[in-house]
């Protein structure tokens, strides 16, 4: 069975580039109050716009590898501001890994990089200033609620050229979210006028540590 990825604007922000499969009427929102953590549709998307851009042709196995009931959502058509369960998400990013890469969640920091620059040119524009990347993350809670139902950011300042950022309380660690959030930071640090961007992940709550820690640093255009 062939799916058809539409490119279209998005009511959720202005002029979000979001891929829908067979769009349909007939699909239910979800609660971000539903028991269970939540993925808002507009942290999902993305990912189909990143098949409808870079591998088309694809679609198509990497939707017969989706479980049941998420297979049927996709084909109705998902949404921006509906709320889906995290393993659906997690899903998604694992059946795109295994489809195109080694299925080793290689993929992971791609996907999270690609999303920043959606997302960043789009409905977070007003999230980072250019030049200043400790600006967004001062507003990272913001974006972190804009995505999850659960958990929560810690912004550690280490000078000018440097942050750490924890998640914590995050009911489900998922090692997709760790690494699609590693790659979105390392692209936003980049977004906002960082050069030589290092991002690394010292714990992860997935493999058994108290939290997600991700360190990273930069240099901006002109200085040491």
């Amino acid at each position: 069975m062939g799916y058809t990825v539409t490119i279209m604007s998005s009511d959720c922000g202005p002029a979000l580039l979001e891929a829908v499969v067979t769009p349909s009427e007939d699909g239910v929102p979800g609660d971000r109050a539903e028991k269970g953590v939540k993925v808002r549709g507009a942290a999902i998307l993305p990912r189909f716009h990143y098949l409808a851009e870079q591998v088309p042709e694809a679609l198509d196995a990497i939707v017969a590898r989706l479980p049941d009931p998420f297979r049927g959502q996709v084909q109705q058509g998902l949404f921006p501001d509906v709320w889906y369960p995290l393993e659906h998400f997690a899903a998604l990013n694992e059946a795109i890994d295994t489809e195109l890469a080694d299925g080793d969640g290689g993929l992971f920091v791609e996907l999270g990089r690609h999303s920043a620059e959606l997302t960043l040119s789009t409905i977070f524009g007003s999230f980072y200033q250019r030049g200043n990347p400790m600006y967004l993350f001062q507003r990272a809670q913001a974006i972190w609620d804009q995505y999850y139902s659960s958990g929560r950011v810690l912004v550690e300042s280490c000078g000018d050229l440097a942050v750490n950022l924890s998640i914590v309380d995050f009911e489900t660690p998922n090692r997709c979210v760790c690494q699609t959030v590693r790659g979105w930071m390392e692209r936003a640090i980049e977004f906002a006028g960082g050069t030589a961007v290092e991002v690394i992940e010292t714990s992860c709550a997935a493999l058994g540590d108290d939290a997600c820690v991700l360190e990273g640093t930069w240099r901006l255009a002109g200085g040491d």
